[in-house]
């Protein structure tokens, strides 16, 4: 199964198609992806997960992902992946999140 957990600090995070899977899976409930280097992609297929309705997650921490927060290409729709992640993550479940 699916752990309730899953901690992947300092650029640890390497298979984000799997990570989401379990996040859109509904089982997961705590992530931590402090100090990761999430690409545009990246943090679209985040928000589509976050963005699920079977997701679970209560609490996420992006803390210590400078690139969530510079300027950037548009994601493939022309849009900004950061304030797409932004949105999703305004309406979901989240009780905790962290951005520092």
């Amino acid at each position: 199964g699916c752990p309730a957990r899953i901690v992947l600090a300092g650029n640890r995070c390497k298979d984000v198609d799997r990570l989401c899977g379990l996040i859109s899976g509904g089982a997961l409930r705590s992530l931590d992806l402090a100090g990761n280097d999430l690409n545009n992609k990246s943090v679209l297929q985040l928000a589509d997960a976050v963005g699920s309705r079977a997701c679970g997650l209560r609490s996420l921490s992006l803390s210590r992902n400078a690139r969530l927060f510079c300027a950037r290409a548009p994601g493939a729709d022309g849009g900004d992946p950061g304030a797409e992640l932004a949105g999703r993550l305004a309406r979901s479940r989240l009780s905790a999140l962290r951005l520092d």
